[in-house]
């Protein structure tokens, strides 16, 4: 069985996932990120390639990890549910996002989740 392949978006929270790509027989195959120097140090870290655009690995990622807060993350999220690529969100999301993934998902026929190891 192949590896799920796996792009993370976000070095800062995103970092938390380091560790468990490997053990959960993922493969990371990107990582995303603003622009900053985080993103591209991690990259290099993890020998995977850098971008500041998910639509780089799309053709062939099997998740997205977006750790990416606010409009951008959220932004980030909807276009992976448009490609038909599910999508691991980590909070804060508001009910507005909510809808606009759920729509885009059911329009792929894709799964999504909000990371729920937060308890409120």
């Amino acid at each position: 069985m192949m590896p799920r392949r796996v792009v993370l978006c976000g070095a800062g929270y995103g970092e938390a996932y380091r560790r468990v790509f490997r053990p959960l027989g993922a493969q990371l195959i990107g990582i995303v990120g603003q622009g900053g120097r985080r993103s591209r140090c991690l990259a290099s870290a993890m020998q995977v390639p850098w971008s500041c655009d998910v639509k780089r690995f799309l053709s062939e990622a099997d998740l997205v990890i977006v750790a990416i807060g606010g409009t951008e993350g959220n932004a980030i999220a909807i276009e992976c549910l448009k490609h038909a690529v599910p999508v691991l969100k980590e909070h804060p999301v508001s009910s507005e996002f909510v809808a606009q993934a759920a729509h885009a998902a059911a329009g792929s026929q894709v799964k999504w989740l909000v990371n729920p190891h937060f308890a409120y």
